[in-house]
């Protein structure tokens, strides 16, 4: 047990992150097993529209998304965003639980080193923040995720290229399409050749009609990515093509 995690579990009891049930000294990750079980969103399907992960080149794609013509190559997701996953979500995305972290990284981490086994993506790339909400918050949440994401996975990190250079309003009670609308032409690449003919995990906290997700692959993908794949800790239960 690392001592940070004894550190840890003196200062905070160790409870279950979703359902706060008390789990034990030195329990990592912290959910029981009813809670894994209860919210778990992957069985080697797409979580958009759970259609069956085939593969190609290595690399795991959705043919139900491409035949859409979504610009990202499938969807996977640890859990469904309902009761305690979105509690702890909400926690650490507005309420600074920043030891929240670790634990919503946990089951994305091993869902991605599954998927890559034969080959490996070559970055990383978390969804930017908007620049009010950063300078408002003083930290970027899913970046938080992402940087343990990268340490579990070997996945490098690439955080300034994908950049949101416009300030939009909140989305959360907005439709898919005026999601779409509202986004639309709010991120930019950077640098084009950092991306140009590489292999893209697209990460993001949660994914709910996927108008965030298909804009920035949309912009990856027009910048030369051969492969986006997005991966999220959560996905809504509701949201099915």
């Amino acid at each position: 047990m690392k001592f940070t995690d004894v550190l840890q579990d003196l200062l905070f009891t160790p409870n279950c992150l979703f359902c706060h049930k008390y789990l034990g000294y030195g329990t990592r990750p912290l959910i029981c097993h009813g809670c894994a079980e209860k919210y778990s969103a992957f069985e080697g399907r797409c979580s958009r529209c759970g259609s069956e992960l085939t593969y190609e080149n290595g690399l795991p794609v959705c043919h139900t998304c491409k035949t859409a013509r979504y610009s990202f190559d499938g969807v996977i997701s640890a859990y469904y965003y309902k009761e305690g996953v979105r509690r702890a979500i909400i926690e650490h995305k507005f309420d600074f639980y920043h030891n929240n972290a670790k634990t919503l990284s946990y089951r994305i981490s091993e869902i991605i080193n599954g998927l890559l086994k034969e080959k490996r993506a070559d970055y990383i790339i978390p969804v930017p923040p908007d620049k009010k909400r950063l300078n408002s918050r003083g930290y970027d949440p899913t970046r938080e995720i992402c940087e343990i994401i990268e340490k579990e996975t070997n996945l490098p990190l690439l955080t300034d290229v994908l950049l949101k250079t416009k300030s939009t309003p909140n989305q959360s009670l907005m439709s898919y399409k005026e999601r779409l609308k509202n986004i639309k032409g709010c991120f930019e690449i950077h640098d084009k050749t950092a991306i140009k003919g590489k292999n893209i995990i697209l990460f993001d906290d949660v994914f709910t009609t996927g108008s965030t997700c298909q804009e920035c692959s949309k912009v990856l993908k027009k910048s030369g990515a051969a492969y986006v794949f997005a991966a999220t800790v959560s996905i809504s239960d509701t949201f099915r093509k």
